[in-house]
């Protein structure tokens, strides 16, 4: 039983795998022209393979054909169109390349005749018996076997297949069927085998299907005295069709429920998966509006910090200004110091000049107390000058040192700053490599992935980002996602209980159904 509601068959699209690619067709028109497609949208199925590869001339007039479309047969494309036709069951597209290659005279190219190679080899056994311990010559009978089992459809139609000995014309048989054997062409063999040579067509009788035979052929059968020399052969072979219709019915009611309830997990799975969807985006929102608010905010800060950065800087710049002055004021002021010494020294040379001048008169007593007093005028001078010096000295250095700390706290608020943008860059890189990873999450398969920052190293750029930082902060949110998985595993156990259950109760009901039918 389905979930949801299906959508009516003239709007779902058939996807249909083949070369790597998904082709879609339209339900409706598909189901009509093919048996195949038919019986898989029946089962609530609407997906398809053709799991051998297909040349892009042929899948193209397969495609057109399938939609109703004109579509174009070739001599390239000829035997590989026939055999999609028969392989999807569109018997009007069979008929058509039939006779195609009917009124062309085609021929499939040429793969060798392992049946004629099958009878010289069988030939060359009959004349030397011990080659039927030859490994090389097994090999070969092998080889033979499988060739013609390959083409046996062809070879029904070929009169020397009935040259070969019933018990390697079983074998064969056998093999072919892997390759899906035409039922009519090999009933057509079976009876005119049944007329020439009866005892090679009983062992054909147990793999034609019985169903398909006519009132006369079945009485042809059944007037076969060879079928009842050989076991019982004609009922051997009735019950043994009757058991393979049944099971292979078995097996197509099996392959639908299947196939049903496996497009009804699909729908629960999209259903979970939307819902899952709805849930990351609405997240993914509100984690945005509040890494926006985040960013304004620290674009506010950084406001604030450029304002103080602007006033520590004028008040930088006035203190040097002040500096300037006070240095200005301080070196006039030791031109005037120098001026006032020089002055003094002249004085005291002068000075000098007269007390040696009165050293000379005699006056030695005098000239003992301007030689003290000169000394002593010497060292105070000399005092005085070094007590000014050492004064502005300290000053120079009073403020030098303020203006050192005034660079050291501006090259730490542009740090800071620097530090701020970085971290906002990070955040905006986050921000950004998790869209991309959301993008191409669910459907990675789909989309070619290998380019998918590129589109951060075109101008303009998108929020001023690198291509580089975006792809570094994927891999920390896919180590980050990693680690959350880890830490949070899928419960599989309680999954495959709860399928299992599910299975056995619906084959509970399945049983339950057949034996009131059989009743």
């Amino acid at each position: 039983m389905n979930i949801f509601p299906s959508q009516e068959d003239s709007t779902r699209k058939f996807s249909l795998w083949c070369n790597e690619k998904l082709h879609e067709f339209p339900a409706d028109t598909f189901t009509r022209v093919s048996k195949k497609c038919a019986a898989l949208v029946k089962a609530n199925d609407y997906q398809g393979t053709i799991t051998h590869q297909v040349s892009d001339e042929t899948f193209e007039a397969f495609s057109a054909a399938c939609k109703l479309e004109p579509f174009k047969v070739t001599l390239n494309n000829a035997f590989e169109l026939l055999e999609l036709a028969q392989e999807w069951g569109i018997p009007s597209l069979e008929t058509f390349v039939t006779n195609y290659i009917v009124s062309k005279g085609l021929k499939r190219r040429d793969i060798g005749d392992p049946l004629g190679s099958l009878i010289i080899h069988l030939e060359e056994e009959a004349e030397e018996p011990a080659l039927v311990r030859d490994v090389k010559h097994i090999e070969l009978i092998r080889q033979d076997i499988e060739g013609v089992a390959h083409m046996f459809n062809q070879y029904l139609t070929d009169e020397r297949l009935s040259q070969v000995h019933p018990e390697v014309l079983f074998k064969i048989m056998m093999q072919a069927e892997e390759h899906h054997i035409n039922q009519q062409l090999l009933i057509d063999f079976v009876m005119k085998l049944l007329e020439t040579e009866p005892e090679k067509a009983v062992p054909l009788c147990l793999r034609i299907d019985f169903d398909l035979l006519t009132d006369s052929q079945v009485e042809e059968i059944f007037q076969c005295r060879e079928i009842y020399e050989e076991s019982m052969g004609y009922f051997i072979a009735f019950s043994m069709s009757a058991i393979r219709n049944k099971q292979q019915h078995n097996l197509a009611e099996t392959e639908q429920r299947y196939l049903k309830e496996m497009q009804e997990i699909r729908e629960i799975i999209i259903k979970d998966r939307a819902g899952a969807l709805s849930k990351v985006t609405e997240e993914f929102e509100a984690k945005m509006k509040e890494l926006n608010e985040l960013a304004d905010n620290q674009e506010d800060q950084i406001k604030e910090l450029k304002q103080l950065r602007d006033e520590q800087q004028k008040l930088l710049d006035e203190e040097d200004e002040r500096f300037d002055k006070e240095a200005h004021r301080f070196e006039k002021e030791m031109i005037r110091q120098k001026d006032y010494l020089d002055q003094m020294q002249m004085a005291v040379n002068e000075r000098k000049h007269r007390v040696v001048e009165k050293v000379k008169e005699g006056c030695q007593p005098i000239i003992d107390d301007a030689s003290n007093r000169i000394k002593e005028t010497m060292e105070e001078d000399a005092k005085r000058r070094e007590q000014v010096k050492s004064g502005l000295n300290q000053l120079m250095r009073r403020l030098q040192k303020a203006q050192d700390v005034e660079k050291a706290r501006i090259t730490e608020i542009d740090q800071e700053i620097d530090l701020i943008h970085n971290r906002i860059v990070d955040s905006f890189s986050a921000v950004a490599a998790k869209i991309v990873r959301d993008q191409y999450k669910y459907n990675s398969f789909l989309r070619d992935i290998d380019s998918r920052f590129e589109i951060f190293r075109a101008e303009p750029k998108i929020w001023d980002l690198d291509a580089d930082k975006v792809e570094e902060q994927e891999k920390i949110i896919q180590e980050f996602e990693s680690k959350l998985r880890k830490t949070c595993p899928i419960n599989v156990n309680h999954q495959i209980k709860t399928s299992i259950e599910i299975f056995e109760k619906m084959a509970n009901a399945l049983s339950g159904n057949k034996f009131n039918n059989a009743a």
